[in-house]
């Protein structure tokens, strides 16, 4: 069977933002900083990281997915982004010294993450530049991101925000099996906080699209069967 990812953008943050470090490091440099490190492991629903806390180190996640996220006035949750293998959280506040900015779950079985202090990456950072080249270009990178899930949640529609919330999440967490692409793992609960949406209607248009054979609901993961047609509903 044919099983590949589903192609990314280059300006995606999507990317493997911990690889874009490892190359700014020589080989010497990247074993010494990670060897620091403390292995931390999660299971879903743990917290990681509370809004507020201390940004006294960064984190390089190895296994798992986390979900970055804020609690609302209004009681509700809106989700910033889903991270992965390869990626690095927390480095806002480990550079700035101020507190963190939003709150990290882990938002799968099990998550393995790497956590790597403040002075290890000051050490680094002195004798590299490229160092700090790649964590400005991975904030900027979050920054796009940012944008890009403020454009989703301002839209009206609740078709098109769910549209392009699974177009988002395909271009990062899909694969590729022949024509269909899979996006294994996401609730409907998921899906709704990350498209500012009640379950409930995301149940209803899933429930649509799967009558229209867009999409195939296969327990807690999706098989996308139409990406033109989603594309088409996300009016991009």
């Amino acid at each position: 069977m044919d099983v590949r990812p589903v192609a990314r953008d280059t300006e995606d943050p999507a990317r493997n933002t911990g690889q874009i470090l490892r190359q700014a490091l020589s080989t010497e440099d990247w074993t010494r900083l990670v060897s620091r490190g403390r292995p931390l492991s999660f299971t879903k629903g743990e917290t990681i990281i509370a809004r507020g806390s201390p940004g006294d180190c960064m984190y390089l996640i190895e296994q798992g997915r986390v979900e970055i996220s804020l609690m609302l006035a209004d009681g509700n949750k809106a989700v910033l982004n889903q991270m992965g293998p390869g990626e690095l959280l927390g480095e806002l506040a480990l550079l700035d010294g101020g507190p963190r900015s939003a709150d990290a779950i882990a938002a799968s079985g099990e998550v393995q993450l790497i956590a790597i202090g403040r002075s290890h990456v000051f050490a680094i950072l002195e004798n590299s530049s490229g160092v700090l080249a790649a964590l400005i270009s991975e904030l900027c990178a979050r920054v796009r991101n940012a944008s890009r899930m403020f454009e989703v949640k301002s839209e009206k529609s609740a078709q098109v925000r769910l549209a392009r919330t699974l177009l988002q999440l395909a271009a990062k967490w899909g694969e590729r099996r022949g024509g269909v692409i899979e996006l294994p793992g996401f609730s409907q609960s998921e899906l709704g906080d990350y498209a500012g949406l009640a379950r409930e209607n995301v149940n209803r248009q899933l429930k649509i699209w799967e009558d229209e054979t867009l999409i195939r609901r296969n327990g807690d993961g999706l098989s996308l069967l139409d990406m033109d047609a989603i594309a088409d509903i996300a009016q991009l």
